[in-house]
């Protein structure tokens, strides 16, 4: 895949993460399994474009969409106060998160 490919991709998702917080707000508070059950309706949408044949542009646009949801949700998991056992749990990821080499972020 071209670094041009990749780039465009995250930008998509930035974009649409961008959206999801004006669109509905701070969702940190939310459980994860209301979290988990907006992704899986993501997924079907994704679905749903494949079996009806999608236009090329409409599945992009529900996977760039999925993506942004596992983002999401990896910033509430990842950045989440690992005490208070919403998203990382007690002694949660935050406080198992490795540092990312150079090049690589």
């Amino acid at each position: 895949m071209s670094e041009d490919t990749l780039a465009y991709i995250w930008m998509r998702v930035r974009l649409e993460r961008k959206r999801q917080d004006e669109k509905f707000g701070d969702q940190s508070g939310l459980p994860r399994e209301r979290m988990v059950c907006a992704l899986v309706e993501e997924v079907g949408e994704v679905a749903e474009a494949v079996l009806a044949n999608g236009k090329p542009r409409s599945l992009e646009a529900e996977l760039v969409q999925v993506a942004a949801l596992a983002v999401q949700m990896l910033e509430h998991l990842i950045g989440d106060d690992p005490a208070d056992g919403k998203w990382g749990g007690a002694g949660g990821s935050a406080t198992r998160r490795p540092s990312v080499p150079q090049g690589e972020a």
